[in-house]
């Protein structure tokens, strides 16, 4: 119990209360914590088109095409990245909800700036 208040009285300095000490503060009980590996399955597994909407000379939307039926019901969002894969706008979530979808993304980067897309779908 002693370990609990000086964890708590650490919260009237300013220094944080670690979790542990404030779910015991509250009455919560924890989850199960574990560890481990588990195989994930692509949705799509031959890739997608990209191709992008400008306006002024700058992106404002990526357009993705050849979604798997698969993918259906996952959540998209896309990265538009430099060739130093630093990333220049990013756009979504979007849901997934046929063969293409279309992204608008912030900032908009100069059209000739992009030098690729990272596009993430989770799910379904």
């Amino acid at each position: 119990m002693k370990r609990l208040l000086i964890l708590c009285s650490a919260v009237a300095v300013g220094l944080p209360c670690s979790l542990a000490a404030a779910a015991a503060l509250q009455g919560a009980s924890a989850g199960r914590v574990g560890n481990g590996s588990t195989p994930v399955t692509a949705c799509d597994t031959d890739g997608f088109t990209v191709s992008y909407t400008t306006s002024g000379g700058n992106v404002t939307s990526v357009a993705i095409g050849g979604i798997a039926v698969a993918c259906n019901g996952g959540i998209l969002q896309v990265t538009v990245v430099d060739g130093s894969r630093t990333s220049l706008a990013s756009g979504g979530p979007v849901t997934v909800s046929g063969s293409s979808a279309n992204v608008s993304v912030s900032p908009n980067p100069p059209g000739a700036t992009p030098a690729g897309v990272d596009v993430s779908i989770v799910g379904p």
